[in-house]
């Protein structure tokens, strides 16, 4: 079916309208663009008029789970059958990168399709109008991944302390995370060869909480731990620290482990 072309005097008003629109014939092939609507797909006019539409706005493979073609396919297919509007849910609908050939950009639509009729009540052209929800789609997103990562550190805290329930109360445990060996967890016994509260430690790394005990040896140690995950086992090993405003050496049975 060849491409009818609306008056040539109508095609400026709608470049122009407001709102990201585009003017399909019914063989999607796209007639018209609005200026908000190449604005917000970063494409040309002069480059996708003529062009059927999934030639110019393909899916991109790096998201196949959105099935954006697919999708609107369906949808103008509807129209087209029915001619009535159909307005669509959210879509995940990346636009090629024109400055990146191969490359896309992460888009996110609200898409509605609208027929115009004939005097014949036939499909005469599809508007194809989309709202850009991309901002709120990755709020969203980045809501979730931050709550998601909050319950993870707060599985992983409890598992951490149902785990200090498996050492006398007596044994003196501590945990240290990342590189710089941040307090993570010390119990009571830990805290008292330490003369400092829990909240004095909690996030600090340990040789900035322990400054005395920030020796090469030690600190070789921890690096070959952290970096091997090999456990250090050490019996009656001095170990210095500062109580009570001196400095005092204790003696003990340490295991220092990578989990």
């Amino acid at each position: 079916m060849p491409t009818i072309l609306p008056s040539l005097d109508l095609l400026p008003v709608f470049n122009t309208q407001p709102g990201a629109n585009l003017l399909l014939a019914p063989d999607l092939r796209i007639v018209a663009a609005s200026d908000d609507y190449l604005a917000a797909t970063l494409t040309e006019r002069a480059t996708i008029v003529g062009q059927f539409i999934f030639d110019a706005f393909p899916d991109n493979p790096q998201a196949p789970e959105a099935n954006a073609v697919a999708n609107v396919r369906a949808s103008l297919a509807q129209v087209m059958a029915t001619g009535q509007p159909h307005e669509m849910a959210p879509q995940h609908y990346d636009v090629p990168d024109r400055s990146q050939p191969g490359r896309f950009v992460e888009r996110h639509w609200q898409p509605r399709h609208t027929p115009v009729l004939d005097a014949a009540g036939q499909v005469q052209f599809i508007i194809q109008s989309v709202q850009d929800i991309t901002a709120s789609r990755l709020t969203e997103r980045q809501l979730h991944e931050s709550q998601a990562a909050e319950q993870l550190a707060r599985a992983d805290a409890e598992r951490q302390r149902r785990e200090l329930r498996y050492f006398p109360e007596q044994s003196s445990v501590a945990v240290n995370r990342g590189p710089e060996y941040r307090v993570e967890l010390a119990n009571a016994a830990t805290l008292a060869i330490w003369d400092r509260p829990l909240e004095a430690v909690l996030g600090r790394a340990v040789f900035e909480v322990l400054p005395e005990a920030a020796t090469s040896e030690v600190g070789a140690m921890f690096e070959r731990v952290f970096t091997t995950g090999t456990a250090h086992t050490a019996h009656e090993q001095p170990a210095r620290t500062n109580r009570h405003g001196r400095q005092e050496v204790v003696y003990g049975d340490f295991v220092f482990g990578c989990g």
